[in-house]
């Protein structure tokens, strides 16, 4: 294999990794966020809140690099799991 090739996937190896321990992170901090919604009994589902995310993203997106659409596909996805988590965790 050409070993640049085999040096550049190493280092997507290496972002993949970093992505996957961030999402542990933010999953982690979602079970923390339900145990205070269930204290103060606050909603799960933060409309507003998503927005505020979706919009802050939005505006970091590189228009010459990806479909703005795509990202936000992506991010929907991970709140949702997020989100899921928490409703599996506020019983």
């Amino acid at each position: 294999m050409n070993s640049q090739i085999h040096d550049i996937r190493n280092k997507i190896d290496h972002i993949d990794d970093a992505i996957f321990d961030l999402l542990k992170k933010r999953i982690f901090l979602a079970k923390e966020l339900v145990k205070i919604k269930n204290q103060e009994k606050k909603e799960i589902f933060d409309p507003k809140r998503e927005e505020e995310i979706f919009n802050r993203l939005i505006k970091k997106i590189p228009q010459d690099i990806v479909q703005k659409e795509k990202i936000i596909y992506l991010w929907k996805n991970i709140i949702e799991i997020c989100r899921d988590i928490q409703e599996n965790n506020s019983k």
